[in-house]
């Protein structure tokens, strides 16, 4: 009997209150407090709630769980508010909805308090833009609605509840769109999409029109199709024409436009590291309108940023010095896109000095040399890259004709420059191919013997059955190794023989082959050999002169030796090219 007394009451009580616009917490407390007195003055005794339970005279009331109002994830200290509005359509003097209370949190109920006039035979009030949440008003007169304020009906924190009023004499003929999903939600850059009244559920000749109450978000053509220009909202509308049965009807829904994801962007490059600031390249605009904003963090983590610490300029200040900071690019949020993802991190080193290294286009660097430093008191030594059909000779400083480098040495300061020194491929292909003929002799006398069919030369033809000869009674030997010492060795008799117009194993200051040799390397044992021509410009070229030769052949074949270089050069005054091999134990 208690619980019925107090639901009925109660009901009453809580109407009255939210009606006068007192919060749902507020109207928790007098709900206690209502029971309290009211369970009190029936029963003369402390009551505590219900249902009716007797023990020693104390009864128990479990009261229901307030209503609890979720608060949206990220925001825990301040949910959001939205704002309830009224968009009233084909509303007649005499029509009214007003909504109680203006504004509220996800969850809250609103009191839509209507009237609709009592004009023609057939009077009613249809709610839509927040789906299906709102029963339809069927009779004039006047009474309430509840809606429940859901997120996902909002734009911009605001939610527009469509009231479409119906008065008349003729049959009403309710139309729909064919999607009936309401809100409808895009996001800015979705295409146009077409959402037209569906004809096979209404009756009438009456022509359908449609219309958006917000061209600058939306527009809709004639069948219906609709297509997004900003981000916001807008209602889109359709009529019917009224005929000599059917009435005049209309149907609306909300599409909301939000905006699109930003774009992602490269990672912005350094352009210079002082101790104390480090400014980056501007990256380069991604074309949608958006803007560029940078970051720096001390750890390769963009979670713990801030939106205070993006920034529009590329410069950062009032840095620690050697501290290892990291910098970030994204485009920034406007009226149609949220922020893009951050870019991947710029690792930079505070008043570090950057090492570049040049000429190393194909090349692959080797994964130990830095590309910063700081002063150390050791010294950080280079290790050689790698690049196809090519050797590498040796770091130089700065340029092709710097210093040679192998380090930089404990102490240095200031940024560094270090240009990768190759062989040519012919160079290298001139080692490759003395390693096929040494791997099996027999095949490259094979080749003679083919090109020996068109030779007549009778001098020739000597040359070649005396290579051919021997490369068939030789057995393969090992191959032979680059030698940096030994190309160098090649190289700079090349160059001598070229810049002195002479010819020769010796150099052109007097010295013996052997001493020049030992300039480079401590041998027991060498060999050279020299070759020229206009047209030898090809290792194919340069091996086969060679071989044609039986003193450089026995050289080339040696199994006395282990390493080899060797150099291939234009611009000889008397010979044009001139290459030079040099093999040693």
């Amino acid at each position: 009997m208690y619980c019925n007394i107090h639901k009925v009451f109660y009901d009453e009580f809580l109407a009255m209150h939210i009606k006068e616009n007192f919060t749902q917490k507020e109207c928790a407390m007098r709900k206690n407090i209502f029971c309290f007195f009211v369970l009190a003055a029936l029963a003369g005794v402390i009551f505590t709630g219900c249902p009716y339970t007797s023990t020693n005279e104390i009864v128990t009331y479990i009261f229901p769980e307030e209503e609890k109002v979720p608060v949206i994830p990220g925001d825990a200290t301040t949910p959001t508010t939205y704002n309830i509005t009224i968009n009233m359509i084909n509303n007649e003097a005499d029509d009214l909805v007003t909504v109680t209370p203006v504004s509220g949190l996800v969850g809250a109920s609103i009191i839509l308090d209507y009237t609709v006039a009592n004009i023609g035979i057939n009077n009613q009030l249809i709610f839509s833009g927040v789906g299906t949440d709102i029963p339809l008003v069927s009779t004039a007169g006047s009474g309430t609605r509840v809606y429940k304020i859901n997120a996902s009906h909002a734009s911009d924190n605001k939610i527009t509840i469509i009231a479409t009023f119906t008065h008349t004499n003729l049959t009403v003929d309710d139309i729909s769109f064919a999607d009936i999903t309401d809100p409808v939600t895009k996001v800015y850059g979705d295409p146009a999409f077409a959402n037209p009244i569906n004809m096979s559920l209404h009756n009438g000749s009456g022509a359908i029109s449609y219309s958006s109450s917000d061209t600058s978000v939306a527009t809709v053509n004639s069948s219906g199709l609709v297509t997004i220009i900003k981000t916001g909202s807008s209602i889109i509308t359709a009529e019917k024409a009224a005929d000599e049965i059917f009435a005049f009807a209309t149907a609306s829904y909300t599409l909301i436009v939000s905006k699109a994801q930003g774009v992602d962007v490269a990672a912005p490059t350094l352009i210079s590291n002082m101790p104390t600031s480090i400014t980056v390249n501007t990256v380069s605009l991604p074309g949608n309108g958006q803007s560029i904003e940078y970051a720096i963090n001390t750890v390769n983590d963009t979670t713990s940023l801030s939106s205070s610490d993006w920034q529009s300029s590329g410069t950062f200040s009032s840095l620690t010095q050697f501290t290892t900071y990291y910098i970030y690019a994204r485009s920034v949020q406007n009226a149609n896109f949220n922020s893009g993802m951050p870019s991947i991190g710029l690792k930079v080193i505070a008043g570090s000095y950057t090492i570049t290294y040049t000429n190393m286009e194909g090349a692959t660097n080797n994964i130990t040399n830095p590309e910063v430093y700081i002063p150390q008191i050791y010294d950080i030594t280079l290790e050689p890259p790698t690049k196809p059909n090519v050797y590498f000779i040796q770091w130089r400083l700065n340029s092709s004709t710097g210093t040679p480098a192998s380090s930089i040495p404990a102490g240095s300061t200031g940024s560094k420059v270090f240009y990768a020194q190759w062989t040519t491929e012919e160079e290298f292909n001139i080692v490759n191919e003395v390693n096929n003929i040494r791997n099996n002799p027999s095949a490259y006398a094979n080749i003679l013997q083919a090109e020996l069919l068109s030779i007549t030369d009778p001098a020739i033809i000597v040359l070649y059955n005396t290579a051919i000869n021997t490369l068939n009674m030789l057995p393969p030997t090992q191959p032979l190794t680059f030698d940096k010492r030994l190309y160098f060795a090649a190289r700079d008799h090349a160059e001598d023989l070229i810049n002195t117009n002479t010819y020769g194993h010796t150099s052109s200051d007097g010295t013996l082959f052997a001493a020049r040799i030992q300039r480079y390397i401590a041998i027991g044992a060498a060999g050279e050999i020299i070759g020229s021509g206009p047209d030898i410009d090809t290792a194919e070229k340069v091996v086969k002169q060679w071989v044609l030769s039986s003193g450089n052949l026995n050289i080339l074949l040696s199994n006395s030796y282990s390493i080899i270089g060797a150099s291939l050069m234009p611009g000889h005054p008397t010979h044009n090219w001139i290459s030079v091999l040099v093999v040693s134990q």
